[in-house]
């Protein structure tokens, strides 16, 4: 009896386990690098640029986190490689929502907009700025693993 090769590819949890702690890696010291650099500036920083500095490093994150998940799984079909996305964004974000009830301390060094709350006058605001940085990561970490799975594609055998 000949076996079959299965419909979907397997999922390779390993890569993607890598790629979430290469994203919470890549977040803390992105953000600790924002935080040396704020206080080394005189005066205080303007809220504007704390909360453009945390969406780009979560967006870079992300990115990096997608692009290494679909590296370490050997580079399959872009198809495959937004899933892998998908769960990489999924893993980190779920790490980080478990690590912030868990350790309230954490949630200001992973949470983009936690630094700017106190800032929001409305919650409604800080709940439509937390979607928009969560779509906003999403897309960052499908972008990363598919530029991935299609720059592996191309390079010659």
């Amino acid at each position: 009896m000949v076996r079959e090769p299965p419909v979907l590819p397997m999922i390779p949890w390993g890569a993607i386990v890598a790629g979430t702690v290469l994203t919470l890696a890549v977040t803390l010291l992105l953000t600790v690098l924002g935080v040396a650099i704020g206080l080394m500036t005189p005066g205080p920083t303007p809220g504007g640029v704390a909360l453009a500095w945390a969406i780009i490093t979560v967006l870079i994150a992300f990115f990096l986190g997608g692009w290494s998940a679909v590296v370490l799984a050997g580079g399959p079909a872009p198809s495959v490689a937004l899933v892998i996305g998908l769960l990489v964004w999924a893993t980190t974000t779920l790490v980080v929502l478990v690590l912030s009830v868990l350790l309230p301390g954490l949630l200001g060094l992973f949470a983009p907009v936690t630094p700017t709350l106190g800032a929001v006058t409305s919650p409604v605001v800080a709940a439509w700025t937390t979607l928009g940085v969560l779509i906003a990561t999403l897309i960052a970490a499908l972008l990363g693993a598919y530029l991935a799975a299609v720059s592996l594609r191309v390079r010659p055998a």
